[in-house]
């Protein structure tokens, strides 16, 4: 799953043009606090949205593992756009993507992969289908999100092998297959598993998730290309390979499952 961007770039460039003084009034450069941006819908349960009750996967662990290193982390909301517009110059420490969604991965600092993201198929369980490769999906309608490229997919969408539904939420794409209005839809695994722990009306036991996951990728932190950071991503993924072997990463998941 990659957000399209393309409609975006007049955007891109206005806030890159304003992105020196999009900063003033907050943290400056120095003082041991890393700045996370990301928009106030989050991304949950990875980003949570503004407002939540649990700060998320990525936040839990950034919080955690910057402190090992005397940081705090402050969460600035703001669009992508502006993330990476403000990334470019220096003016904000961090965000959480894959390199794979980024054009020009090398423009920044990245830490080691926390988590995998990919695109699984959920069905309902009385209308199964055998899902192993794109093919078995041919004939089918699957609900996707507006505004995001399914590499595995798109082809299919576009020749009309597959039917495209579009909605706004990842909340409606699983509303869409429990009221029979699709044959499935596209939806990475932890996400769909935090939706049925926190909708009451998606119940799990109606739901089948493919273990097929099309077109993984490594979810990571991507940081600032700045020489004061550099330090501080090398000691993260050393911290972070220590919380994965003591079973702590794992403990953490299981909240949000």
């Amino acid at each position: 799953m990659i957000q399209d961007w393309t409609k975006n770039i007049l955007l891109f460039f206005a806030l890159f043009l304003g992105s020196f003084s999009a900063a003033s009034g907050q943290a400056a450069k120095g003082d041991n606090v890393i700045r996370l941006g990301f928009p106030k819908v989050g991304y949950p349960p990875y980003l949570m949205p503004q407002g939540a009750d649990q700060p998320g996967i990525m936040t839990a662990i950034l919080a955690r593992l910057a402190g090992k290193q005397g940081y705090s982390v402050q969460i600035e909301y703001m669009p992508d756009n502006r993330a990476l517009a403000l990334q470019l110059v220096g003016n904000l420490e961090a965000s959480a993507q894959a390199q794979e969604w980024v054009s020009g991965p090398e423009r920044f600092l990245w830490t080691v992969p926390i988590i995998t993201v990919a695109d699984h198929i959920i069905i309902r369980k009385d209308n199964p289908i055998a899902i192993s490769r794109v093919e078995d999906l041919h004939g089918k309608s699957l609900a996707a999100m507006i505004g995001y490229s399914y590499p595995s997919f798109d082809t299919g969408f576009a020749n009309g092998i597959i039917i495209r539904r579009n909605t706004q939420n990842f909340s409606s794409l699983l509303k869409m297959v429990m009221l029979e209005r699709t044959d499935g839809a596209i939806l990475d695994r932890n996400v769909a598993l935090w939706l049925f722990r926190t909708k009451t009306e998606l119940q799990l036991d109606q739901f089948d998730v493919s273990a097929k996951g099309f077109d993984p990728v490594g979810f990571r932190f991507r940081f600032a290309l700045r020489d004061d950071l550099v330090p501080f991503v090398e000691a993260f993924d050393r911290h972070f390979a220590a919380f994965q072997a003591s079973g702590e990463f794992d403990d953490l998941l299981t909240q949000y499952r």
